[in-house]
């Protein structure tokens, strides 16, 4: 009897990945940088990245966005994992409101 070899379908994400991914960058930076909090060059994306995830706007959005997913207790985490969902559904007056209010 041969031993089946078992093939992964999947990816391997995170600290467990074969393949070296094609960003230098991590996904948070890349993130403001995309909307314009901030530019390529600033060292301290991670602090930025904790002021607009406690933005109080970015948290009301974010809770919405868990409201409608039916779940029945809101995570806490939530602006920190919807926060590209709220970005790509802010329009232009709102990210401007919130560039003045984190720098």
């Amino acid at each position: 009897m041969k031993k089946q070899r078992y093939r992964e379908k999947r990816p391997r994400l995170g600290c467990m990945q074969v393949l070296p991914t094609r960003h230098t960058e991590p996904s948070y930076k890349r993130l403001l940088v995309k909307y314009g909090i901030v530019c390529a060059t600033t060292p301290d994306a991670w602090g930025k990245w904790m002021q607009v995830c406690t933005d109080p706007t970015i948290v009301t959005l974010s809770m919405q966005i868990e409201k409608a997913k039916k779940v029945s207790l809101p995570s806490v985490a939530a602006p920190f994992q919807n926060l590209a969902h709220v970005l790509a559904a802010m329009n232009e007056k709102q990210l401007a409101e919130l560039r003045s209010r984190v720098s």
